[in-house]
This record gives C-alpha cells, sequence and structure tokens, in this order.
C-alpha cells in the first residue's frame, strides 16, 4: 500500500525521517519513490526542518552533496547525544594506563578504575572510544569547516561538555600513544593515522568557533591540567628518519619496494608531528581562555575567520583522500596562513610560546613574517616556501627565518636574539604555525603563532 502513495506524500515521510540512510533506504524501495527522492530541495528542507543553518552551502549543490551535508550533520548531532547519554563518558584517575582508557581490557577491569575525584580524567568510555571516534571522523571536519553559529552550539551546549572535556584528553592521549614504545600503551596503527588526524584537526577548529564563555564553562575546572608538555610531543617534532633502510642494491630490484617503506615511514613521523599540533594548540588555546578570565591579556587566543566556501575549502574536507590527506596543503599553501605573506610588505603576526614544566606564561611575541629566498648559503628547494620574519617578545627583539615544505607541512625555523638562538620545529596548519622550541632531548616549550588579526582586542 505504501508504493501507491502519492510522490507528495512520499517526500513529506521522507522529510520527517529520524536519519539520513533511512531516507536512502525508502529511495531504494521503487523507482517512483526513488525520483520522489532523488532532490535537492527534500535534504535542505531536512535541515531547515531540524534547525540547521546552511547558508554556507550554495542552492548548485547536487542533491548526493545535500544528502551528505544532510548525513554530516544529523550524524555529528546523533553522536554527540550518544556520548552525552548517562555513564557513557567516565571519570578515571589519572594514573590508569591508556590500554584501559583504549578498550582493550573487560568492562570490570575499565570500571574498576571509575574515580569520581575532582582530580580525576575523563574518557569516553573505553570499550567504544575506538569506534566512536571512527565515525566521528567521518562528518566532524565537514560540520566545523561549513558551520555556522547556531550550528556550533549545537554540540556545546551543558549536556555535551563531558563529552567535549573527554574528547580534548582524548587527543593527548592520541599525541602521546603514537610515540610510546611502553607496553602499557596500545599504540595508533599507521592505518587510522588519516581517521584520528581528522579527529585532531576538528577539536581545535571547533575550540576556535566556539565562544569564550563555552570554552571556560568547559574547560575551567582544577581538574583540567593543560600546562605541562610531555616530552612525547617534543619527540613527536624531533623524530626523523634516521630508521629508514638504506639505500637498495640497484641489483636486488628492490627500489619499488623500499621506497614504499620509506614513504610510510617518512608519513609517520609527519603524522605524529600534526597530531601533537593539534593537541599544542586545543591545549594552549584553552589555557590562553583560562588566564583571560583571571588577567588582562595582551593578547588574546585568536578565533578562526570564517572559512569562506568560495575559498579552496569549497569542497568539503574529505581527509584521507590520496595523495594528500591534508586539505589545507591542496594547491600548496593555499589553504594556510603562509598563503598571505609577501616579499615585500610585512604581514603582522603574534602568538605565544610556553616553557615545559612551567605553570607561568611568557608575554607574547609580536612579529612581521614575509617569504622570502633561500639563504645564499642554501639551495633552494622546489618544494619549500621560505619566510623571515623579526619581532620582540618578553626577552628582546628577535628574527625568524626559516621554510615550510609545501607538499608535508613540516616547517624548520631559527628563532634568533642578539645573544642566543632557539631551533623551532613545527607544522603549518589552518591555524597558523605550532610546534615546539628547543633542542633534540631538551625540554624546550611549545610555540603558536598566527595573522595578528585573528585576535580580537585585547581585554579581560
Amino acid at each position: 500500500m505504501l508504493s501507491h502513495l502519492p510522490p507528495e506524500l512520499v517526500y513529506q515521510v521522507a522529510l520527517h525521517l529520524p536519519l539520513t540512510g533511512d531516507v536512502l533506504a525508502l529511495s531504494l524501495t521503487n523507482s517512483r519513490f526513488h525520483e520522489a527522492l532523488s532532490t535537492p530541495a527534500l535534504f535542505k528542507a531536512r535541515l531547515a526542518l531540524h534547525g540547521w543553518d546552511v547558508t554556507a552551502w550554495h542552492d548548485g549543490q547536487p542533491f548526493k552533496r545535500w544528502m551528505r551535508i544532510d548525513h554530516a550533520y544529523s550524524k555529528t548531532a546523533q553522536l554527540f547525544e550518544e556520548a552525552a547519554v548517562e555513564a557513557h563518558v567516565l571519570f578515571f584517575s589519572s594514573s590508569i594506563p591508556l590500554d584501559i582508557v583504549w578498550g582493550r581490557v573487560s568492562r570490570a577491569r575499565l570500571h574498576a578504575h571509575i574515580d569520581p575525584s575532582p582530580d580525576s580524567r575523563p574518557v569516553i568510555d573505553g570499550e567504544t572510544t575506538l569506534n566512536w571516534l571512527r565515525k566521528l571522523s567521518d562528518v566532524l571536519p565537514m560540520f566545523i569547516t561549513h558551520h555556522r553559529g547556531g550550528n556550533i552550539s549545537r554540540i556545546t551546549q551543558p549536556r555535551h561538555h563531558n563529552a567535549l572535556w573527554a574528547y580534548n584528553g582524548v587527543v593527548a592521549d592520541l599525541c602521546t600513544i603514537t610515540t610510546s614504545t611502553s607496553p602499557d600503551r596500545v599504540p595508533v596503527l599507521p592505518s587510522e593515522y588519516d581517521r584520528f588526524e581528522r579527529v585532531c584537526f576538528s577539536l581545535i577548529a571547533l575550540l576556535m568557533q566556539s565562544d569564550a564563555n563555552t570554552v571556560l564553562s568547559i574547560f575551567d575546572s582544577l581538574r583540567v591540567d593543560v600546562g605541562y608538555p610531555s616530552l612525547a610531543f617534543h619527540q613527536a617534532f624531533w623524530r626523523t628518519e634516521n630508521n629508514q633502510p638504506a639505500d637498495p642494491d640497484p641489483a636486488s630490484g628492490s627500489d619499488v619496494a623500499t621506497t614504499a617503506v620509506r614513504g610510510e615511514l617518512l608519513r609517520r613521523p609527519i603524522a605524529e608531528r600534526h597530531f601533537a599540533s593539534f593537541f599544542i594548540q586545543s591545549a594552549m588555546f584553552i589555557r590562553l581562555h583560562l588566564d583571560a578570565a583571571r588577567a588582562r591579556l595582551a593578547l588574546l587566543a585568536p578565533s578562526l575567520p570564517f572559512i569562506d566556501p568560495a575559498s579552496c575549502y569549497d569542497e568539503p574536507f574529505e581527509l584521507g583522500v590520496p595523495p594528500s590527506p591534508r586539505p589545507w596543503l591542496r594547491d600548496g599553501l593555499a589553504g594556510t596562513p603562509l598563503a598571505e605573506l609577501s616579499t615585500t610588505t610585512g604581514h603582522p603576526w603574534a602568538g605565544y610560546y610556553i616553557v615545559m614544566y612551567e605553570t607561568g606564561r611568557d608575554p607574547p611575541m609580536f612579529l612581521e613574517l614575509r617569504a622570502a629566498e633561500a639563504l645564499p648559503d642554501v639551495e633552494r628547494e622546489p618544494e619549500r616556501m621560505y619566510f623571515r620574519g623579526e619581532g620582540h617578545d618578553g626577552v628582546g627583539s628577535f628574527t625568524v627565518q626559516g621554510a615550510c615544505n609545501t607538499r608535508t607541512g613540516t616547517v624548520d625555523a631559527i628563532k634568533a636574539y642578539t645573544t642566543h638562538e632557539w631551533v623551532w620545529r613545527g607544522v603549518i596548519t589552518p591555524f597558523g604555525l605550532v610546534g615546539v622550541w628547543g633542542r633534540s632531548g631538551w625540554s624546550g616549550g611549545w610555540w603558536w603563532i598566527w595573522p595578528r588579526e585573528w585576535s580580537p582586542a585585547s581585554g579581560t
């Protein structure tokens, strides 16, 4: 009997179905239903009916794109609602082994570590963490990069605060366990790097598009510790390709295989840099908001400018699609603020650095960056964009000279004062340059710089 419904009624039924998959299943019932439901208007109307702002998307999108948008928005909301269910987010003692966090144990052992005390750390239920993050990685990047303010607030409601808090903690764990050789820490497999890089990317994008009150209400707690970088993050940035195999014997015929192995070894430390960079940005972003709530800052945390769909982000983020899993490196550095640098005019940048294991925060850095040629004694490489700049901070005046690999996004630079200098290692992200400073094996600290106009006027 349902098969004889007029197309108008089929449309109305599909409009009120809870999930995009339900609409797809209905459209496959017969050719009449398929014809009635294969229209962009249906999915745009479904989004409007549920209160989503979709003005970031133009009307010319084909119906399959609108179907994917509908899926991304509704699935994101569903996943955060799922994480908000009572007892889904659990609180554990800070000494819990990460093999428990990552669900490699029985539920009984997992729950034995639950600790509701004020200094506990939140994680998403260890038995479901990986699946939850995998599902989130499929939809959250599209949701985040084509946002409107009202949409972001849908997943930052108070009922979701524990999930967001746990989300930040899980990103920290991801950054740590990729570099760990400890037997009680479960490594992330390289096949999962692209997925979890999406998760790390999405967290900082979400934070930078949330209002200050939301960030403070989630993280302004004695149970949150974002002031002490781990040496694991330095290891992530300082790792090189020293473990790559030696050049193959031309007579062995193993060039192709060895090249593939080298490519994998190269991708792993780069992926670890990006994992760590997003956590460093999220940790510093939270720290700046907490500081701003207590004292007047010379430089407030940045707000990510709205990503214009007419830019290189016109297509949704589809991380993990070869050859580049990082859309901000598509077309060179077009998706990053480095693309704005000129060889003739300085562009104002600013940021902060943090010293390892110190709770204080030094005054901000203010600098002007320019695109530059390679140093006279350095052979220019085709996949590197060179930059230089001058600035000042709490220590004094300094210069910066560095380069960014346009394929991998890795950054190497020297920050030089008149009396000494520091090595910077980092990566370029859509949120600025970020990394660690110091020397290999030395504690050093974190740094993050971004275009000055991204920060609102100073205030409390």
